[in-house]
């Protein structure tokens, strides 16, 4: 795991798709090797998924996608739901299968994506956990699914979750530039 971890961080500064190849080879066969009752199957899980967007974030390919979301459910259901970082796998499946409405425009896909924002926030409220970014990536899907269907209660939740990120975000946030173009954005939709 240590060693796919490293080699996707090298890919990252070097860009050499080797290194993500390989990268993706180490941590399949970390997953694989890993029994699926030991506690850090889903943490192995999640590193394939993430190297694997890596990839299709370079090639395009939406096997690669599909191959990342369908491994991400892996790790949410193989994480108990008072797991401290589960909420942090949901929303990272939620991010992906975002993406894949992206490539297909199937509104189921938006609709998964937007309950599994919704299950991650209130796992992290659960635990008394920040969850700005969480909120965030709620009110991106809110507004792709309002722009999609023209259901104007998708936006004003969208607008009302940008806005209380907002103003929970302490002063020079490196992400408060970007939720304020966010807001500014989906007021201009009104």
């Amino acid at each position: 795991q240590n060693l796919g971890t490293s080699l996707g961080t090298l890919y990252e500064r070097n860009g050499r798709p080797s290194d993500l190849e390989d990268s993706i080879a180490m941590h399949r066969r970390a997953a694989e090797l890993t029994p699926d009752e030991h506690r850090s199957k889903p943490i192995r899980l999640t590193n394939l998924a993430r190297s694997l967007q890596s990839r299709f974030a370079r090639t395009g390919n939406v096997i690669d996608l599909d191959d990342a979301v369908s491994t991400l459910y892996r790790a949410a259901e193989a994480t108990s739901d008072d797991d401290m970082n589960k909420h942090l796998i949901l929303v990272n499946l939620g991010r992906s299968i975002q993406s894949r409405y992206g490539e297909n425009g199937n509104l189921a896909d938006l609709e998964a994506a937007i309950s599994l924002h919704r299950r991650a926030i209130d796992l992290a409220l659960a635990g008394d956990v920040p969850h700005l970014a969480h909120s965030a990536s709620l009110a991106d899907c809110l507004i792709c699914q309002f722009k999609h269907t023209g259901r104007l209660d998708d936006l004003e939740e969208a607008i009302c979750l940008l806005d209380q990120t907002i103003e929970r975000m302490p002063a020079g946030h490196t992400d408060l530039h970007s939720r304020l173009s966010d807001l500014a954005s989906a007021l201009a939709h009104r």
